[in-house]
């Protein structure tokens, strides 16, 4: 275990190490993966309570998955009915985790879970306190992480969301009407000033298949493509203008991504998510 100091916080308060705190409010920007995704900025906080089988569960307000979540012994539990079998809570965050530790992830899209592995265990000081930090990935050798956890804060990568379905990218912490910790620093204001962008996707363009090991086929699109693939964090690590309807991935890390198709005014046409084995 080593310690890392991080800076990017404006404010001072001490945060609460108790995750599911009502005084809390989580902000981000999703870009969703509907027929016509936009980004948008989003709030979460929790809502209202509710007790199922005598425990108490809280609701989380503009969870689009939704579910209900519970804290107990540094562990956030989860019932989400739009997931298989989860019927019953599920280990949603553990702060009790160890390297090697697995945890799956349910795929909306594919319809399959992923297991992520804990790759690192560490501490972070934020507003000068020390905070425990456990970074996830879909296996030891995935040049990116798909969930970092931090005590007090949550999933950094993915918020509240327990489906892998959207682009989501946090951006700050909000405790008691005071700003605690900002991640994103690419949104100004926590993105509430966002520009909200349509991307139109065009049905006709087929893209598999999508759990690859090397190669995409892409079809039913006029040539030549324009094509960029980025990562979780939004970055572009491939980009293409070709007449190949077959367009080689294969130096590509196991992970998740998603691949854009431009038309020639350089507007997206089409957004669709990969999974690189």
């Amino acid at each position: 275990m080593f310690f890392i100091t991080l800076l990017g916080s404006s404010a001072y308060s001490q945060l609460s190490k108790t995750l599911l705190n009502k005084d809390k409010l989580w902000c981000g920007v999703v870009t969703r993966d509907y027929n016509n995704p936009r980004s948008e900025y989003i709030e979460n906080y929790i809502s209202d309570s509710i007790s199922i089988n005598d425990t108490m569960y809280y609701k989380m307000e503009n969870n689009y998955f939704g579910g209900v979540f519970r804290e107990d012994s540094n562990r956030i539990f989860i019932r989400n009915s739009i997931i298989p079998s989860n019927q019953y809570e599920k280990v949603f965050i553990d702060f009790n985790a160890k390297l090697g530790d697995i945890f799956p992830v349910y795929d909306y899209t594919e319809k399959l879970y992923i297991e992520r592995i804990v790759t690192n265990v560490d501490s972070v000081e934020i507003n000068e306190q020390w905070l425990k930090r456990i970074t996830l990935k879909f296996g030891i050798n995935s040049q990116y992480p798909t969930s970092i956890w931090i005590e007090g804060i949550g999933d950094i990568l993915n918020g509240f969301n327990s489906i892998m379905y959207e682009l989501y990218n946090f951006t700050c912490l909000y405790q008691d009407n005071e700003l605690v910790y900002t991640y994103n620093t690419s949104y100004s204001n926590c993105g509430r000033n966002l520009e909200i962008e349509d991307i139109y996707n065009d049905k006709s363009i087929k893209i598999y298949p999508t759990v690859i090991s090397d190669y995409i086929n892409i079809e039913g699109y006029t040539y030549p493509l324009n094509i960029d693939i980025i990562d979780l964090f939004g970055r572009k690590v491939l980009s293409r203008n070709t007449n190949d309807r077959i367009i080689d991935c294969s130096m590509l890390k196991s992970g998740v991504y998603f691949i854009l198709i431009k038309n020639k005014l350089g507007h997206i046409v089409s957004k669709n998510k990969i999974i690189k084995k």
